[in-house]
């Protein structure tokens, strides 16, 4: 689902965009952080008709505390 993120872009897959059929029903958004071993995704799974700007902003401040943590 997520292997085509890269370390500083913002996925956001809305409904049929999601490559996996279990997701095509939701909203995907995803921050990839870290390196090497260290290496995870901040990821949001929600409905299709969420608050998208808000919730943009939250996985981002998300991956800015883990890059620094």
């Amino acid at each position: 689902v997520l292997d085509d993120a890269d370390d500083d872009s913002l996925m956001v897959r809305i409904g049929a965009e999601n490559d996996a059929d279990e997701l095509r029903r939701v909203s995907v958004v995803a921050a990839k952080y870290g390196r090497g071993e260290s290496e995870g995704f901040v990821c949001v799974v929600g409905p299709t008709r969420m608050d998208y700007t808000r919730t943009i902003n939250a996985v981002r401040a998300a991956q800015a505390a883990l890059r620094e943590g």
